[in-house]
């Protein structure tokens, strides 16, 4: 993905020198653009513009060479809209909304019994994703950006008769239904007779894509598969837990 590490520093901000900065300026000029280093193909600096005023705007800048006076910019950041700015209008290398974590971790738990239509044959096709929602319930929200780094954390446990070949889980997320599959939990095969008990549980870190987003919320949701030819039967209590916490864009 490009430009997703965040650039950050200390005390840089400016005026703008352009007379105005045009609606569809993807360059804009200003003497306090020196301070700045280099921002590279990977990175942006975000400005916000004229803050605190009807014409306030986030723009990330996409490259500029360390000691220079102007950048390149992506107009319209997080939620924001472009908009002209006059000569004079000031800007700062500051910190937005994405660089907040309120409202960005989510947690969810659940001990169902038998839950409906989960008898001996709901996993027992081999290689084939199932979800897992007793309920409906067990989807999490949180606020994103494309390029936010997540942690996802969860485990499963199963008791009384579940039998598994190479239990896998997973979350998936957004527009398409194998968008995490690269960040697979998996467990050792296992098999829990009447009475016994089975467990799995895992983390991985992933990278927040757009089409992971429905206006700017990521939606997770955990699945298990097996890799055997027999799946899960009767499950007495099943114990489950799924955390997604948002780390913010990774630093540049």
């Amino acid at each position: 993905m490009a430009n997703e590490r965040r650039y950050r520093a200390n005390n840089i901000g400016g005026t703008i020198t352009d007379d105005p900065l045009a609606v569809d300026a993807t360059s804009f000029n200003s003497a306090g653009l020196a301070a700045l280093g280099d921002i590279t193909a990977a990175m942006h600096a975000a400005l916000p513009i004229e803050e605190g005023t009807a014409n306030f705007e986030v723009v990330y800048i996409t490259a500029h060479t360390a000691g220079a006076t102007s950048a390149t910019i992506a107009r319209g950041q997080e939620g924001t809209t472009a908009v002209e700015h006059a000569q004079g209008a000031a800007w700062t290398l500051g910190p937005t909304a994405r660089d907040y974590a309120l409202g960005r971790c989510a947690y969810v738990s659940s001990a169902f019994s038998n839950p409906a239509g989960w008898g001996a044959t709901t996993f027992s096709t081999a290689s084939v994703w199932t979800d897992v929602r007793p309920g409906g319930d067990l989807d999490l929200s949180i606020k994103a950006f494309p390029g936010d780094i997540i942690r996802v954390t969860g485990a499963m446990a199963w008791n009384n008769e579940g039998q598994g070949g190479n239990l896998d889980m997973k979350i998936i997320s957004g527009s398409s239904a194998a968008r995490m599959s690269g960040g697979t939990m998996g467990c050792t095969a296992w098999r829990g007779l009447s009475g016994n008990y089975g467990f799995q549980g895992g983390s991985f870190l992933y990278r927040v894509a757009a089409a992971d987003l429905t206006a700017g919320v990521l939606t997770t949701r955990l699945q298990i598969m097996t890799g055997g030819a027999k799946g899960l039967a009767a499950c007495g209590q099943c114990p489950l837990m799924l955390s997604i916490e948002n780390l913010g864009a990774q630093e540049a």
